[in-house]
């Protein structure tokens, strides 16, 4: 994962009475996907951490993380072919390493 640089794509749902953010994004706040098919999720819990510091939208937001372009070989380490299961390594255990400066202190959010 060192020195790779992925696409990430970050989504907020504003609320309303009718619609709620969670019809959509349910409880996964971050997906891993390859060739735009979901491969694995992080739960919303992952905008709590201390170094994202987002815990006052989490449960509005929803960032996609395309792995396509991943080395492949790092790729292969993570998913399985089956995609209903990941395999334990630094990339999938540690997804703090997915957050950057840039993400967790945008001006926007």
């Amino acid at each position: 994962m060192e020195g790779q640089v992925l696409p990430i794509q970050v989504f907020v749902f504003a609320s309303s009475k009718s619609v709620k953010p969670e019809s959509f994004i349910g409880k996964n706040g971050v997906l891993l996907t390859v060739n735009g098919q979901k491969h694995h999720t992080y739960p919303t819990a992952f905008f709590a951490r201390k170094s994202v510091d987002l815990s006052y939208i989490r449960k509005h937001m929803v960032a996609v993380v395309d792995c396509t372009d991943m080395d492949p070989a790092v790729r292969d380490e993570a998913f399985m072919n089956s995609r209903d299961r990941i395999r334990r390594n630094d990339f999938t255990s540690n997804p703090g390493k997915l957050s950057s400066p840039q993400t967790a202190k945008s001006r926007l959010l």
